[in-house]
């Protein structure tokens, strides 16, 4: 999605709905391609249905502003990171898997705050991380990193020989 407008996506009640990518992306020249749901905007998800997703080449849903999900089944299998946001990331509910070869839930220069839902994350990196820069390992300069979790239930588990369940 190439516009830096709020996108609801609304995952219908009953429906299960498949979304994957393609190794290699065939790219044009106006086109990101960072992720199998990528958009330069808020990406909001709500609804009561299934919405799973397999990244073969990338993150699985990406934004270059934030990740709002109030509700529905999340499921992610990529082989980056699971969602990942620039600005931050809300998570007020639904049920979310990620199984990923890098972060689970990374937020790069905002924070991350969780209010509720039931989120499980199998990574081979961090489980939830902000406000660092994956390609130094270190944080960013200017940035102060905010994890707040007020419920919900986690489950983290990292296989990676540096994996952090938060970082």
């Amino acid at each position: 999605i190439q516009t830096s407008k709020s996108i609801f996506v609304n995952i219908a009640n009953g429906t299960e709905n498949t979304l994957s990518d393609k190794n290699p992306y065939i790219l044009t020249e106006l086109e990101d391609a960072k992720g199998t749901f990528f958009s330069e905007g808020q990406l909001i998800f709500s609804g009561t249905g299934s919405l799973q997703i397999a990244s073969k080449q990338a993150h699985g849903i990406i934004t270059d502003d934030y990740i709002r999900i109030r509700s529905g089944e999340i499921r992610i299998k990529a082989v980056k990171d699971g969602f990942s946001a620039k600005d931050h990331i809300l998570i007020e509910g639904g049920d979310i898997y990620l199984s990923v070869s890098d972060d689970g839930i990374s937020c790069r220069q905002g924070y991350i705050t969780i209010e509720d839902g039931n989120i499980t994350v199998e990574s081979m990196d961090e489980g939830i991380v902000a406000g660092y820069d994956p390609e130094t390992d270190l944080v960013i300069e200017g940035v102060v990193p905010d994890i707040t979790i007020n419920g919900g239930v986690i489950t983290i588990k990292t296989y990676g020989e540096k994996g952090h369940g938060i970082k």
